[in-house]
């Protein structure tokens, strides 16, 4: 088996006092939540869900992960390149940026 993880939003970015709350009373979650120096809580879906490909066998070099974030991944003139919910309140999709 090979899985492929698309772009996401990632730990630098993802940042909700509500979410990482509910989400800490959940002990499979507590190791994917940190707090930086001004305690601010952070949620690491990424590794969340990369630890459960590892418990389910899958062999690590048989995940690839892309390495941008929905959030803050920007082009050349420093715009974003995908579509980010957390970012907007609007729905929308994300567009195919070849680099």
């Amino acid at each position: 088996i090979f899985v492929g993880i698309g772009p996401g939003i990632h730990k630098c970015c993802y940042s909700n006092p509500n979410i990482a709350k509910k989400f800490a009373e959940d002990r499979r979650w507590q190791p994917h939540i940190s707090r930086n120096n001004l305690g601010i809580e952070y949620i690491d879906i990424l590794d969340f869900n990369i630890k459960q490909l590892l418990d389910a066998k899958i062999k690590p070099d048989h995940i690839a992960i892309a390495a941008e974030c929905t959030y803050c991944s920007k082009d050349k003139d420093k715009n974003p390149i995908f579509y980010s919910h957390y970012r907007s309140n609007d729905k929308g999709r994300n567009k195919i940026v070849l680099l």
